[in-house]
């Protein structure tokens, strides 16, 4: 191995990705670095999931010595510590760090076996991805001109197929696959994008980068409130529609940032004419038959249904598999057709397995015939796997599946469309085109699509009176969600009648 490099880096790995995705990016985190947004709760709970999966694959190998740095700011003594656990012959390394020509690269696990060296990467996705070989070709790069000869290199990913039973059996719940020849077809490749991102980092000039696609995928920016400011409220961005994006994208490369400057001769579909036609003209569209049929596919007691889950990478209960969804809540709101009333609303026990007592609780208190309302929601992927899991309750879940039917449809199709919704269906952007003066927003902002993630945090603490109280929060929020999906509805209905 060739003695390490004495000056700090100028790239890593995730400074290249970044830069490869967009070099405005990568240059404004090297020169503006404090302009980059706040990091959400569930990108948190994301970077947080991901270290702790690296942490229990290392039990594959077990026995190894960790090169990992003191800190982010000390990663040139995790490079000299590679070197030196090298030299002492250690078989198994974590964190092994390397740098040629100022561009570092750590890898998970290095191993060595019948005096050959094999590198693995620890993913936290099912499946091995194009952005996860760009990762690892750069890995393969930095580490093989440090002198260091790679027999293979391996993605350790989680297997979806994987049903935690009794243990968590690691050699069964990790899977790991060759990527060895796809990575050595892009050793130029990323030769040649090092030249140009270091390049890139050195110079004093902002890249040239308009906004776009690139600024979601692979990942989120997190420069968005920089470059995406100059984007007025009610933009061109919010058309709606296969390819409403990257339409939106073209146009605005031309200077048309809002629906008034539309050019004439502009082919877009019947939903994305729909939408303009209403913001212009400041008019609902409302197509009252397409409506009133879905009307006629509900039948009374009225259950509008809303439902909570959360997902863990590593399963934590038996018969539960990687990412799987597990439902830990509902509200229910059963109105009958006298106009009476009832609400109930659910939430399991810190710590146990929620779907028992959610199925039990659902089944006792949902009616045994009327049509059951949900909004956008993943209930019969939910049912089907509760089904799968308990065959007592097969009978009345199979049942329950046929009662469902999905609130969003007539926004969904644009049969109902108000210049509110902005182009898409949230129900946080519905709700207020019905009722503008109901308080759902507050509600909103503390949880969505977050309060999966919340339950799961506060399940681990030890503070009883905090989590009597974010409980407390969980069934306030999910029993708003259960009543927007009845104003919904009754904005809908009303607007039959008119």
């Amino acid at each position: 191995m060739n003695p390490p490099e004495s000056q700090k880096h100028m790239l890593s790995k995730s400074t290249f990705i970044r830069g490869l995705q967009c070099p405005k990016s990568l240059w404004l985190y090297k020169h503006h670095y404090k302009l980059r947004d706040i990091i959400s709760l569930k990108q948190e709970s994301i970077f947080v999931q991901g270290t702790n999966i690296g942490l229990l694959a290392r039990q594959l190998f077990d026995g190894g010595i960790d090169a990992s740095p003191p800190d982010n700011f000390n990663y040139l003594q995790s490079v000299n510590d590679t070197y030196k656990y090298i030299n002492e012959e250690h078989e198994v390394i974590y964190e092994a760090a390397f740098q040629s020509k100022q561009v570092l690269a750590a890898i998970d696990l290095l191993v060595k076996r019948a005096n050959k060296w094999y590198a693995f990467e620890v993913k936290s996705t099912t499946s091995v991805k194009k952005e996860h070989l760009i990762d690892a070709a750069l890995q393969y790069f930095i580490i093989t001109n440090c002198g260091i000869e790679l027999s293979d290199f391996f993605i350790i990913h989680l297997n979806r197929k994987y049903k935690k039973n009794g243990y968590l059996d690691i050699h069964s719940l990790f899977t790991e696959k060759s990527v060895l020849s796809e990575i050595l077809s892009l050793q130029v490749f990323i030769k040649d994008t090092i030249k140009q991102l270091l390049n890139c980092t050195q110079s004093d000039l902002m890249p040239s980068i308009g906004i776009g696609m690139h600024c979601y995928q692979p990942y989120p920016c997190d420069f968005l409130g920089t470059c995406w400011k100059q984007v007025p409220e009610n933009s061109i961005f919010e058309l709606c529609g296969r390819g409403g994006f990257s339409i939106a994208t073209e146009l605005y490369k031309k200077g048309i940032k809002n629906f008034e400057n539309l050019p004439e001769g502009l082919e877009l579909d019947a939903d994305q004419y729909k939408q303009i036609e209403s913001y212009l003209t400041n008019t609902p569209i409302i197509e009252k038959e397409e409506i009133r049929s879905f009307f006629n596919s509900l039948s009374y007691p009225l259950h509008f249904l809303h439902i909570e889950e959360f997902s863990t990478a590593i399963p934590e209960y038996d018969n539960t598999s990687p990412y799987q969804h597990l439902p830990f809540q509902y509200s229910l709101l059963i109105l009958q057709e006298t106009g009476e009333i009832q609400k109930f609303s659910f939430i399991s026990e810190f710590g146990k397995d929620p779907r028992i007592q959610f199925s039990s609780s659902l089944l006792f208190n949902i009616h045994k015939s009327g049509s059951i309302v949900v909004y956008d929601s993943n209930i019969m992927q939910v049912l089907k796997l509760l089904i799968g899991h308990f065959p007592e309750f097969a009978n009345q879940l199979n049942e329950f599946t046929n009662r469902v039917v999905d609130a969003s449809i007539p926004i969904k199709n644009k049969s109902y469309y108000n210049s509110l919704l902005k182009g898409g269906y949230d129900k946080n952007k519905v709700i207020p085109s019905f009722v503008p003066q109901y308080n759902y927003e507050s509600c909103k902002k503390n949880f969505g699509l977050e309060a999966g993630q919340i339950f799961i945090n506060i399940s681990k603490q030890e503070d009883d009176k905090m989590k009597d109280e974010i409980k407390a929060k969980l069934v306030e929020y999910s029993n708003k969600e259960a009543e927007g999906i009845f104003i919904i509805w009754k904005g809908l209905k009303d607007i039959t009648l008119n």
